[in-house]
């Protein structure tokens, strides 16, 4: 019965979005348009990569990634679950659990939504953003997750909150802020440059 109502449910989200999406783009309201489009489009990736499971697949690729680059400096992880792991250090072993917030599953929907949205790009722009985009957003998490066991690792259990909540953030979201400028910020300070120098020209 849960199951039943539960798909009855997101069938009347995508059915409310969809007629949003196209009832914005009828009346040509463009800004309430891409902001429902992306905003919605976020909700349902998040949502549905929740509910089907595949989240923990992400999870678990990540993790397994991070083992392996902690092998060759010598940092000792052993897996609990597909989204659990010990890490070594001085006194023992510390458990981290990755959860959706350190999964990147949030930044990558983002990423996805507004790129394809956006009304300046053409479909093979599109595609080719997403591509890089996704990949430097997969790999900065590696990154922030590596630096989270490696300070934990390396300084100890105590450091876990520094290093997750300072340091692996702040890494994390300079790479998406430089990877926004590059994707959306740079490209349109570029077109409106065009666009100002055409006016002049005329």
């Amino acid at each position: 019965m849960n199951s039943v109502l539960q798909v009855l449910g997101i069938l009347i989200i995508l059915g409310i979005y969809v007629s949003g999406v196209i009832y914005f783009r009828k009346q040509r309201a463009w800004l309430t348009y891409y902001l429902f489009a992306a905003f919605g489009l976020v909700l349902i990736l998040v949502l549905g990569l929740q509910l089907t499971g595949l989240e923990k697949y992400l999870e678990y690729g990540q993790m397994t990634l991070v083992r392996y680059l902690s092998q060759p400096f010598g940092i000792g992880i052993a897996a609990l679950s597909p989204t659990t792991i010990q890490v070594n250090d001085a006194v023992g072993w510390v458990v981290l659990t990755m959860g959706i917030e350190s999964s990147a599953l949030i930044e990558g929907s983002i990423l996805i939504a507004l790129v394809s949205f956006y009304p300046a790009y053409s479909m093979s722009k599109k595609v080719r953003f997403l591509l890089i985009g996704l990949f430097v957003t997969f790999v900065a998490n590696i990154i922030r997750i590596f630096i989270i066991v490696s300070m934990t690792h390396f300084m100890g259990r105590d450091t876990i909150f520094i290093s997750h909540a300072i340091v692996g953030r702040l890494f994390f979201f300079l790479c998406i802020i430089i990877l926004f400028w590059y994707i959306f910020t740079r490209p349109t300070i570029e077109e409106v440059s065009e666009i100002i120098r055409g006016e002049n020209i005329v």
